[in-house]
């Protein structure tokens, strides 16, 4: 009686063995067979959840952690990529940065479906202008004016960068050319091309800046445009008079009309009559007020760039940097 117990007890054990043995080569098994990468994908993900001490775990993880990582890669760069991922692995290790991705696609449909209910019959006209130089040099102005008064208008100095004016998001992120955050910093790259006519002709100029959107422990701490000789080049587009090198005069003018160009891009969210601030030196015009410093610089020496700097500050006067 004992020995038969004893026989039906270790029959039991080695049928659950058995049983847990197949499970897992039944699982492993529809990994390996697996016809496509998103196939075997799904599969490899429901393996390691599955079988969290499974025979074949490390081989699994290895491939897995590999491959998903380069198909997320791929799949980010179109909305369509990016709901194919979050259909095969809803719950993948990017599935929370795909769907933020998704989010801001989304709302980059939305500005361009905006845009495209305001355009009207004159559309294509418009559009045939932007290729003349009337209509570049119009580019920087509106470039230069519409950062300075998205900038002036950040209200959310410590917070993450999500936390940015919606307009300002798109603007930094989504159009071309694309911002980028690294470690302590984000920063968008620009180039604009124009021209100005110069002794009887028209004379190709650039003008190149960036946007960086300084971090501090995940916040936005300060705001920054900067570039070469920039109220050098928006003056030119503004004014249509070359500024050469080294010709002091023509460079305050332009300083001057780029100056009337930013003051009037920011008066509506940093108006004069309650945010002006003295303005000495290098520094050509500063706003301050609704916690909010909004300085514009000419470079003085050689190396340095003119720039925009928008800092949190308290509602006090200030002495200009």
């Amino acid at each position: 009686m004992k020995r038969a117990l004893l026989l039906a007890l270790l029959a039991s054990g080695c049928s659950g063995q058995l049983l847990a043995n197949a499970g897992d080569w039944d699982a492993y098994r529809r990994v390996r067979t697996s016809t496509s990468v998103e196939e075997r994908l799904s599969h490899s993900q429901n393996y390691l959840a599955g079988q969290p001490k499974g025979r074949y775990r490390d081989e699994v993880k290895a491939w897995y952690d590999e491959s998903e990582t380069r198909y997320f890669e791929h799949a980010r760069k179109t909305r369509s990529g990016l709901l194919e991922y979050l259909e095969i692995l809803p719950r993948g290790p990017h599935a929370k940065a795909a769907r933020e991705r998704l989010a801001e696609l989304d709302l980059a449909r939305k500005y361009e479906k905006r845009r495209e209910e305001r355009l009207s019959e004159e559309a294509g006209a418009l559009l045939e202008k932007l290729s003349d130089a009337d209509a570049l040099r119009k580019t920087v102005v509106r470039e230069i004016g519409l950062w300075s008064k998205q900038l002036a208008s950040i209200r959310s100095f410590g917070d993450r960068t999500s936390a940015l004016p919606h307009e300002l998001i798109y603007h930094f992120r989504l159009e071309p050319p694309e911002g980028h955050c690294a470690s302590g910093h984000c920063k968008k790259s620009v180039g604009l091309d124009y021209a100005i006519p110069d002794s009887g002709r028209l004379r190709a100029r650039k003008v190149v800046f960036d946007v960086v959107l300084e971090l501090e422990q995940g916040g936005v701490s300060s705001a920054t445009v900067t570039g070469p000789e920039l109220w050098s080049r928006v003056g030119e587009a503004a004014g249509l008079d070359a500024v050469k090198p080294n010709d002091a005069q023509v460079r305050t003018e332009a300083i001057a009309r780029s100056v009337q160009i930013v003051s009037g891009a920011i008066e509506p969210v940093l108006p004069a009559s309650r945010c002006a601030r003295d303005a000495v030196g290098a520094l050509v015009l500063a706003r301050q007020c609704d916690g909010v410093r909004f300085e514009m610089l000419a470079a003085t020496a050689p190396g340095e760039e003119d720039r925009i700097r928008v800092v949190p500050a308290p509602d006090q006067q200030e002495k200009p940097e």
